[in-house]
């Protein structure tokens, strides 16, 4: 993977659906496709507190 879109989400794993929607949604807003599987990078992983969670979310791309 040479280029990646990315956003970092703070809390719970389970609630990535709003940066998930706001990264697909800059992607095609600045003219780029996915060109690959997504990955979930885990910078903070607390297991007994989710909310306590970081977490960057990546898509490889390329320009449309």
């Amino acid at each position: 993977i040479t280029q990646v879109a990315s956003v970092v989400h703070q809390g719970n794993f389970e609630d990535f659906t709003q940066g998930h929607a706001a990264l697909l949604e800059w992607i095609d807003a600045n003219g780029y496709k996915i060109v690959g599987p997504y990955r979930e990078i885990y910078i903070k992983f607390n297991h007994q507190n989710l909310a306590d969670t970081t977490t960057e979310i990546q898509f490889a791309v390329e320009k449309a």
